[in-house]
């Protein structure tokens, strides 16, 4: 939070990750936590799902729309440099 209170400008990308939940209950997690940090994007994912090269995510929005769903943190990678750019 402070960091948009010292620069509202700044594009912040947050990481929020879970342990056990459904696909629903990562995203409202995710959601609960960029809107409390006034994130512009988040990364969330479950710890319970990532195996060696398997790192399943979501990418979401501030309006709850997702943006991406990569699978390997190649993947992730590649979505948040593609979505940053096109910011």
């Amino acid at each position: 939070r402070r960091i948009k209170d010292w620069a509202p400008q700044v594009c912040l990308v947050e990481f929020k990750l879970e342990v056990g939940c459904t696909d629903e209950q990562l995203r409202e997690a995710a959601l609960a936590s960029l809107r409390a940090n006034r994130a512009d994007l988040v990364v969330a994912n479950d710890l319970t799902r990532i195996r060696d090269e398997a790192h399943p995510a979501l990418i979401l929005a501030p309006d709850g729309t997702v943006l991406a769903r990569p699978a390997t943190k190649g993947e992730i990678a590649a979505r948040l440099c593609d979505l940053l750019a096109a910011r």
